[in-house]
């Protein structure tokens, strides 16, 4: 019974930080969130990347964004992920440190397939 009730939890939060995220990116889905972004990039590294990613992202590691600024200009919407979420951060930091808008950190490349899924 304890187990269930955690499972139940664990979905019951998921869906309310996945309600909380496109009320807040004012998407109704996260169907619609995916075909709207313009810009889903994994700041993983190239080898991470290689190992599978989420489908139409483009990979900048962390260590390359500073230096591909343009890329990122007149994008209207970013999502940026990495493994656990510490890269992403950091990104999204830099990106906006640069001027750059309408910037999401998804955090980690779990956390933004799962999202991704349960909104198909």
């Amino acid at each position: 019974m304890r187990s269930a009730m955690t499972l139940y939890f664990k979905k019951g939060i998921s869906l309310l930080i996945l309600f909380t995220l496109t009320t807040w990116l004012g998407f109704s889905s996260c169907t619609e969130m995916k075909s709207q972004r313009e810009m889903v990039v994994d700041v993983r590294t190239a080898e991470e990347f290689q190992n599978g990613s989420v489908e139409g992202a483009v990979n900048i590691p962390l260590h390359e964004i500073q230096k591909r600024l343009n890329e990122f200009k007149d994008k209207k919407s970013i999502l940026v992920f990495c493994q656990s979420g510490n890269r992403s951060a950091l990104a999204k930091r830099v990106l906006e440190e640069n001027g750059i808008s309408g910037v999401t950190d998804g955090g980690g490349i779990d956390q933004v397939r799962e999202k991704l899924k349960s909104g198909q």
